[in-house]
């Protein structure tokens, strides 16, 4: 045991002499919005993952969670999320600083159509009997389950 401790003291003290960086969690919330059937909602988001699970209410809800690498200030960071008509849109800013991620985690009913575009958003969508779109340049999409209907 003698021996851990100075070990485990030289790795922590080199990797902060590295500058690796570290994720931090820099804020969560969750807000919602009233939709009806022929809804729209238009999500847009460039780094970060995308997560739509069906329910049964009449809202999206969406737990919004900014995530930095190594710097906790994301004030230049933020989402917007409006209803315009029948369109609700949810769209992340950036600040440019490497590592910055903005991750939705959203509750839909299933009636919604859903677009999502982005540069490089990880995307995970089920239940959504809407029409779908994704508009993805490099990110993974994983867990695609939709409603198809026949031709």
């Amino acid at each position: 045991m003698r021996r851990k401790v100075p070990a485990l003291a030289l790795v922590f003290g080199l990797l902060g002499f590295t500058g690796l960086p570290l994720r931090a969690r820099v804020g969560a919330e969750t807000r919602s919005i009233a939709v009806k059937p022929g809804d729209t909602l238009h999500i847009n988001d460039d780094h970060g993952k995308i997560r739509i699970r069906p329910w049964v209410g009449t809202t999206v809800e969406v737990k919004i969670t900014k995530t930095s690498r190594g710097q906790v200030r994301m004030s230049s960071s933020g989402v917007y999320f409006r209803r315009s008509g029948d369109s609700v849109i949810l769209h992340a800013f950036f600040s440019g600083l490497p590592g910055e991620a903005v991750d939705f985690e959203i509750r839909a009913p299933k009636f919604m159509n859903v677009t999502i575009s982005g540069a490089n958003p990880d995307i995970n969508i089920s239940g959504i009997r809407g029409a779908v779109r994704i508009q993805d340049s490099a990110g993974l999409i994983k867990d695609l389950k939709l409603f198809i209907r026949g031709i």
